[in-house]
């Protein structure tokens, strides 16, 4: 099934209410991302069937960060596609699982994120754990 969150139709309208809980985080982002970042554009992206909104965020701190938030992926103005691809994944989470992704995936992922910084893992660790190898798995950017 093809999803295009780019363009207005009903399905889209429809997918954004089963996601309301990502959209109001997204929103309170995109307030933030008005407020502080020097620039920011939003960008179509594209992956398979999937179309999402890549909101590209050019802020003072120079920290490495990529997050979905359901239709909405948010990245630095510099980003691999590898990291646009996985985000993608997450967006595919977000439509299946709805107003549950927030718990079961998003904080997991901030949790597993912070352990990998505070005890420096590598990239390696970090997507072969719940939730971003199923992330991986759901974009088509597992590793061979």
């Amino acid at each position: 099934m093809k999803i295009d969150y780019t363009s207005f139709n009903l399905l889209s309208v429809v997918l954004a209410i089963w996601q309301l809980p990502q959209l109001f985080v997204a929103a309170i982002v995109m307030l933030f991302a008005l407020v502080f970042a020097r620039d920011n554009a939003f960008i179509p992206f594209k992956n398979g069937n999937l179309s999402v909104w890549e909101l590209r965020l050019n802020l003072k701190r120079n920290a490495p960060f990529c997050f979905s938030l359901g239709p909405i992926i948010v990245t630095p103005f510099r980003v691999a596609d590898a990291n646009l691809k996985h985000e993608s994944g997450h967006s595919v989470q977000s439509l299946l699982l709805g107003p549950l992704y927030l718990v079961v995936v998003a904080v997991p992922s901030v949790i597993l994120v912070s352990i990998k910084r505070i005890l420096h893992k590598d990239n390696d660790w970090y997507h072969s754990k719940y939730p971003e190898n199923w992330a991986d798995e759901l974009s088509g950017n597992q590793k061979k």
